[in-house]
């Protein structure tokens, strides 16, 4: 098939390539980076293989450049899947372990080198290197990454037995076959979401990789049967669309998260707050469970935004609310209310309990100096704490941890206040 019949699918994959450029620049992480290069390497590999001639015998130059560029894509695409993606040494050494002897095994198919040896050394070390960087990569040992590395072990030997008798076809197909399946195996292994692209995704790169086994079946077998290119080539669509739709469905989440969340800090803004807090009203009032709510201010706070800049003030708010979470239960919200004030719903908690929760903070907090720019800062918090009563209204609730803030900021910080409401409720009570 001449460059003329090519056109088409060329002209796809440059599309493609240019999607995956243009996410790259709106959504910069290594995996999207990654992604843009691999796509820019299967676009090189057709374009080699449209120059090449229909008739007669094909450059050795062109065909190196055809299905290096195929392997090196393979490689790619396989360290993007992967957990290491985002450390760069890892997967530095990643695409030199497998990356450089299975170009190498391509290069030596197409310069038509009948040194099995060689061949042999390409195989060894792109599989055994590939074996040990899973391991390494991921030091905790379970079934998975076991029975995976039997199989490449397996397939290894098969390329291995292959060469030493003088066949290397096998071996291309084998690196190319284990290459493109891999992601498909390891992201259904690591991925927390089951979205329609990551699925898609996972579906292409299991069937393009099951291309090259196939087709080398395919010939041996009933070498009389044509099976059109553009046959071949639906995984690698399956894979871009997939892509795609995954990097909508991430900017989606991502648009979510903004929507409802803090940036500087991380847990939820204002708005993801007070909709969990209405939430939790409403269960407590239909279930008849307490709740308990927790308001956090930081003392002299407007002094440490003096001294280290606004910088240094987002660090401070970083590290307190990092450690603030380590002492919330699971199942407690935690939220930036605004400024240096934070929101704790607790569900299940009255007031008493929600007092001691409260006190575990602010001692924590106190006993616990954050380190900025080498110097240690000793931060200590106000806490307003108000209990949900049945009929009480959220802006009611809201206004009682509120005078308990200011009530414990007014007594000297550093404390503890219970909101009024709830405080004359419980000497009713106890009256009773």
């Amino acid at each position: 098939m001449n460059l003329s019949e090519k056109v088409p699918t060329l002209v796809t994959v440059a599309v493609l390539a240019v999607i995956f450029t243009c996410l790259e620049r709106r959504i910069p992480t290594a995996r999207s980076k990654f992604w843009k290069i691999a796509w820019f390497l299967v676009f090189i590999h057709f374009l080699a293989q449209g120059l090449e001639p229909r008739t007669g015998q094909t450059s050795p130059g062109l065909q190196a450049l055809d299905w290096g560029a195929l392997q090196a894509s393979a490689v790619v695409f396989l360290v993007a899947a992967s957990q290491i993606i985002d450390d760069q040494v890892k997967r530095i050494w990643a695409l030199l372990i497998m990356g450089v002897p299975s170009v190498a095994y391509a290069v030596l198919g197409s310069y038509d080198v009948k040194s099995g040896w060689a061949y042999v050394l390409c195989l060894t070390a792109c599989f055994a290197g590939g074996i040990c960087f899973m391991f390494y990569a991921e030091p905790r040992i379970s079934i998975a990454p076991v029975l995976l590395s039997l199989v490449l072990t397996g397939i290894a030997f098969w390329a291995i037995r292959a060469a030493l008798q003088g066949s290397f076809d096998p071996g291309g197909n084998a690196l190319l076959g284990a290459g493109f399946a891999l992601p498909g195996v390891i992201m259904c292994r690591n991925q927390y979401r089951t979205t329609p692209g990551v699925l898609t995704v996972i579906i292409g790169f299991l069937f393009w990789g099951a291309v090259f086994p196939v087709g080398m079946l395919t010939d041996r077998l009933i070498p009389q049967v044509h099976i059109p290119d553009e046959l071949w080539n639906v995984p690698k669509m399956f894979v871009a669309f997939g892509m795609i739709l995954a990097v909508v469905e991430d900017m989606q989440e991502a648009l979510r998260r903004q929507a409802t969340h803090d940036d500087l800090t991380g847990i939820w803004n204002r708005a993801g707050i007070m909709g969990i807090l209405e939430q939790e009203m409403l269960r407590a009032e239909r279930q008849g469970q307490s709740l308990g709510l927790i308001l956090i201010d930081i003392d002299h706070f407007k002094t440490v935004n003096d001294t280290y800049g606004h910088r240094g003030g987002d660090g401070v708010l970083q590290a307190l609310v990092r450690n603030i979470a380590t002492i919330l239960r699971p199942y407690d919200s935690f939220g930036r209310f605004g400024g240096e004030e934070f929101l704790i719903i607790a569900p299940g908690c009255d007031a008493a309990q929600t007092r001691e929760l409260s006190d575990r903070i602010r001692v924590h907090v106190a006993a616990h100096p954050i380190a900025l720019h080498g110097n240690e800062i000793n931060t200590t918090v106000s806490i307003g704490v108000a209990e949900y009563l049945p009929g009480c209204k959220l802006e009611s609730l809201l206004h009682g941890a509120d005078t308990a803030l200011y009530l414990a900021k007014r007594t000297g910080r550093n404390r503890v206040e219970l909101s009024d409401q709830r405080q004359q409720t419980a000497s009713v009570l106890s009256s009773v």
